[in-house]
């Protein structure tokens, strides 16, 4: 698993990529290649410049964080405690040395189990 809610099935042999499964609706990546594994991101966050606001689903706190997983043998089902949460982020300059940096954030929820935008919400991307 990967810090951007995105789960992905390994060789146990290799290491090789196997697989991925995408836990509940994301707009960070623009592909995930199938055969690969590999990542592209959206343009605009690969573009994004210093001081500029990226927003994201899920956000920073949002998707599968350090909560336990749970597996059902009798079901055969994989649990996972998910957030649907989704967020901004703004990168900032910081003088490069140890203990320096940090960010800002803004978080807003963004979607309901069905991946459908809450009432009154206005999410970007």
């Amino acid at each position: 698993m990967i810090w951007l809610r995105l789960h992905q099935n390994l060789a146990a042999s290799d290491g090789q990529y196997v697989a991925h499964l995408e836990t509940m609706p994301q707009n960070i990546f623009s592909s995930i290649d199938p055969e690969t594994g590999a990542l592209t991101y959206r343009q605009d966050i690969r573009e994004a410049k210093v001081g500029e606001t990226v927003s994201m689903c899920p956000g920073i706190y949002g998707g599968h964080n350090w909560q336990s997983m749970a597996f059902a043998s009798r079901q055969q089902r994989l649990i996972l405690p998910l957030h649907q949460l989704c967020g901004e982020m703004t990168g900032r300059s910081v003088e490069r040395q140890v203990g320096a940096g940090g960010l800002r954030r803004r978080l807003q929820e963004c979607a309901d189990a069905r991946g459908q935008q809450p009432a009154g919400q206005a999410c970007r991307h």
